[in-house]
């Protein structure tokens, strides 16, 4: 069985896109249509093209102005789930997304890449850093990183102390036995943050 969810943006005037995705993956590029009768129908075919008869769609979009209506009026027609969601909760969602991006790739970046989870390891067990203090400086050092790619257009490779190139098993390996920060140490920097807040 596959669910399939249909994404569409809605323009008031001008095109407007939808991406299908099959069981959370895209499939397919970017699909532009208009309001019109034929535009609509295309869409709404191609959107159900492949599909069985156990297979669930449902589509979600924002309403803009009155836009969503002959949208949504057309999917429901050929059995779609549709879904409104308020233009407030996108755009907060979008904030959340922007300025927390850096901090969570900097949270998965500790669990897979040896040289930043030294880094992080180090600054909990020896320098007494609580955990946002220890993301933050990985974070920064993931900027630098960032910068260096750009700079040289190579792809970045995670890699050991001696320089080789180190598959994700092998990094999380290492991690797991090196890197790995005890539960009585986080619960002492927690501890410590709690006394200096109070």
């Amino acid at each position: 069985m596959t669910f399939r969810t249909i994404g569409i943006d809605l323009a008031i005037r001008g095109d407007h896109l939808a991406q299908i995705y099959d069981d959370g993956r895209p499939n397919g590029r970017a699909i532009r249509f208009r309001h019109d009768q034929p535009s609509l129908a295309a869409f709404v075919q191609t959107a159900m093209m492949g599909l069985r008869a156990d297979d669930h769609i449902q589509a979600i979009m924002e309403p803009t102005g009155m836009s969503w209506f002959p949208v949504a009026h057309h999917l429901v027609d050929a059995g779609v789930t549709v879904a409104r969601v308020k233009g407030k909760r996108v755009k907060a969602l979008r904030r959340c997304l922007s300025e927390h991006a850096l901090y969570l790739a900097a949270d998965t970046a500790r669990k897979t890449d040896p040289e930043l989870a030294e880094l992080y390891w180090r600054l909990m067990t020896l320098k007494g850093h609580h955990h946002k203090q220890a993301l933050c400086a990985v974070a920064n050092r993931i900027v630098n990183r960032i910068f260096s790619v750009l700079k040289r257009g190579k792809p970045y490779e995670v890699r050991d102390r001696e320089g080789n190139s180190l598959t994700l098993c092998g990094a999380k390996a290492i991690i797991l036995e090196r890197y790995t920060v005890g539960e009585n140490i986080r619960a002492g920097r927690r501890s410590n943050r709690i006394e200096k807040n109070s």
